[in-house]
């Protein structure tokens, strides 16, 4: 085999290596970057049922006071 030949299957074999562990890698970043969008979809849905209990809360005080 000449050195020609042997430079190209190492410069080969060397990218399909590098290629496999970036996918591997850019596929585990996605999943926690996705993980971490559901998470804060989920701590969004409490702050607007906090919020919303609060307004309702405020409005039921502010018609007692208004009645009194």
């Amino acid at each position: 085999m000449s050195t020609t030949a042997k430079i190209t299957l190492a410069s080969s074999i060397v990218f399909t290596v590098s290629m496999i562990a970036f996918v591997n890698y850019n596929h585990r970043a996605e999943r926690i970057r996705m993980r971490q969008g559901v998470d804060r979809d989920i701590e969004r849905q409490k702050r607007k049922e906090d919020n919303k209990r609060l307004l309702d809360d405020n409005i039921k005080a502010s018609k007692e006071l208004k009645v009194v």
